[in-house]
Order: C-alpha cells, then structure tokens, then sequence
C-alpha cells in the first residue's frame, strides 16, 4: 500500500525496519513507520498489520505480537 498525492511518497507510507529499537523509534519520530525487526515472522507480521491499517498498530511503540505466519 503506498500513499501518493501529487507524485510524492507520504511519509507514513514508509516502512523503516531496523534491527536496533532506537533507529525505529527515530523513524516513527519523523513520520515514517517504525519496524523493531527481531526475526523474520514478526517483522512479515507487523508489515502486514501496517499495510492493512490495523488499528493502534501504526507506530513502534504500539503493540507488537509474536506472530508467526
């Protein structure tokens, strides 16, 4: 899902992944989405909840399931 007005990318249609938490904070701080990546099932999972807009899960600091898919 990209969000586009006037051609440019919006800057919360950007996904930051990082294995470093303070790298993804950084991110969420200037817009973009904040991905904490920790191993490869959670972070598929968390692209999957920001990509259909999950409620309270838009930010790194939001909850983030142990999910494996």
């Amino acid at each position: 899902m990209t969000s586009r007005l006037s051609g440019a990318i919006l800057s919360d249609a950007i996904a930051f992944i990082d294995g470093n938490q303070d790298n993804a904070q950084a991110a969420d701080a200037i817009g973009w989405r904040g991905v904490h990546h920790t191993d490869a099932a959670s972070t598929r999972q968390r692209l999957r909840q920001l990509a259909t807009g999950a409620a309270g899960l838009s930010r790194t600091s939001g909850p983030r399931p142990d999910v494996n898919v």
